[in-house]
Parts: structure tokens; C-alpha cells; sequence
């Protein structure tokens, strides 16, 4: 047992067999009807309804309040249970790992390299140093400084850290971090609180000096391939945009920035294009 990162003791054993019970149910109860495929198009299609709010000049209130909009370039939303592999209660650091992979690859950091499944992430991460090979095949969770060191495993530059969200300053730092990220690098964002992960693809000052976040969150319970419509249904409870101070309460979480480094974050923040109000 070790002390968890908000305030509690946090049984890591306790925790993966707690995942464990909960994959094995997936198979037994909830193993979805047809293979699961990841959405293509959704943060397009989240951009297209900012940019028709704009052109248009029809904005409802919620509308106005979000202000500026930044986003990620093109992601595939990955899943629990994607590609008939039953993860549910243990995969969610994987399936946003597998948002930055396809993000990734349309930038063509890794146009030459395939979508890796969860086995083949841990097959990788099992000839890093500090990893077991018993990884490959477990349900063991992931977090984002896992997600660093397997995307570190690629050459590619990456910035895992925390913030502590009972400080308001540490949240404004977070808002002000991702507004630079959505400007320049503009991979989604993973995030995670020590028991769920999710991935951030834009952010959004509201007109009214509140700040939200586009959220894609993997733990999806579902039995059919999803479309951009099941998800706009799901966002009620599940993804979709959240005001940060909604979404990350008083707690302490873990961030991964693919592709930045803890030394030019300092230097985006003074690029005079950093944060700007850009939609395409």
C-alpha cells in the first residue's frame, strides 16, 4: 500500500484485482455484440460545430460562453473494448494512448509504424527499463508517465507532470499549459487521476472568465460500434466539453504532453501565437 496521490492510502493490488473483476465481467456479461471500431471524425466534427456557430453568428448562451476554441488535429476516439480486446476496468490509459497514436500518425511522427493493440503496448513497454515482462497479457494499469516512456520509445519528445488542483494557481497554470499545447503540438492530452484516465483534445475560454476542456473518456459500456451521434448522446455523463473546474475538482492529477518537454513549455507560453484564438 502506498499513499495515494489525493490524500488517501491507495492499495495498488487492492485496485488491479478490482480491475480484474471488472474485465472478467465485460467477457461473461457485457462482451459486445460485433467487433468495436474507434470513431474517425470527431474532433472535426466538434470544430465544424464551432466554426458553423461562428459563421453563422446563431450562438445559444452555452455557445457564447465557450468563447476561443482550440483543438487537437485529427484523432480517432478509441474505446473499452476496441478491436475485440475486452479491457473494461483496466484499459483506459491504453485506449487514450491509442488516441495520441492515431493523432501521431496523421501528423506522421509515426505514418511508417500500425496501430499497436494493448498487448503489443505492453510487449513494448516490457523491453524498457523498470518493466517486467510480466506486463504482456496482465490487465495492469497504465499511467501517463507509462504513456511518456512507451512514446519515448519512438524518439519522440514527451512532458508527463502534476497539478494540484486545490491550488487555484495550479489550475489557471494547467488552463494557460493547454492553451499553448492546442496552439503548437496540438496532440490530445492525457490525464489521469490515479483511477481513471482521459484524454483532452481542446480547450476553450468562455466568455464569461470560465475555461473548459473537450473530453474524450474511453470507459464507454457498449455493446455496438459507436457513432459521433452515441457519443453526443453519452456526453451527458461521458465525455464531450467539461469546465475544468467541474471535471478536476480538488484532486491531484497526472499529465502527459506528447511531443513537449518540460523545458520549452516556459518559451510557448511567451510565443506570441500561444493561446491565440485559432479554429482550424
Amino acid at each position: 500500500m502506498q499513499e495515494g496521490v489525493n490524500g488517501k492510502d491507495y492499495d495498488e493490488e487492492a485496485a488491479l484485482q478490482q480491475a480484474l473483476k471488472a474485465s472478467l465481467e465485460t467477457v461473461e456479461e457485457q462482451k459486445p455484440q460485433e467487433t468495436l471500431y474507434p470513431i474517425v471524425g470527431l474532433v472535426e466534427h466538434y470544430h465544424s460545430k464551432v466554426e458553423k456557430v461562428v459563421t453563422t453568428n446563431q450562438e445559444s448562451k452555452e455557445e457564447r460562453d465557450r468563447g476561443c476554441h482550440l483543438f487537437a488535429t485529427e484523432t480517432d476516439f478509441w474505446y473499452y473494448n476496441c478491436m475485440d480486446e475486452m479491457d473494461r476496468g483496466w484499459g483506459c490509459t491504453y485506449r487514450v494512448m491509442q488516441m495520441v497514436f492515431s493523432n501521431l500518425q496523421k501528423q506522421r511522427f509515426l505514418k511508417d509504424s500500425k496501430m499497436p493493440s494493448l498487448r503489443e503496448i505492453q510487449q513494448r513497454l516490457a523491453t524498457l527499463p523498470g518493466y517486467s515482462p510480466r506486463i504482456v497479457g496482465s490487465r495492469k494499469w497504465l499511467e501517463p508517465p507509462d504513456a511518456n516512456n512507451y512514446f519515448k520509445s519512438y524518439k519522440l519528445a514527451g512532458y508527463d507532470t502534476t497539478y494540484n488542483f486545490a491550488k487555484e494557481r495550479c489550475a489557471n497554470k494547467f488552463f494557460e499549459d493547454l492553451k499553448c499545447h492546442f496552439s503548437t503540438l496540438r496532440t490530445p492530452v492525457i490525464v489521469d487521476d490515479k483511477f481513471s484516465t482521459y484524454g483532452i483534445l481542446g480547450v476553450a475560454e468562455g466568455s464569461e472568465g470560465d475555461s473548459k476542456v473537450l473530453i474524450f473518456d474511453p470507459h464507454m459500456h457498449v455493446k455496438k460500434t459507436m457513432t459521433i451521434e452515441d457519443f453526443e448522446e453519452q456526453s451527458a455523463t461521458k465525455g464531450g466539453w467539461r469546465a475544468i473546474k467541474e471535471h478536476f475538482k480538488k484532486k491531484l492529477w497526472m499529465v502527459y504532453y506528447p511531443l513537449g518537454s518540460g523545458s520549452t513549455m516556459e518559451d510557448r507560453h511567451n510565443s506570441r501565437d500561444c493561446g491565440s484564438c485559432i479554429l482550424s
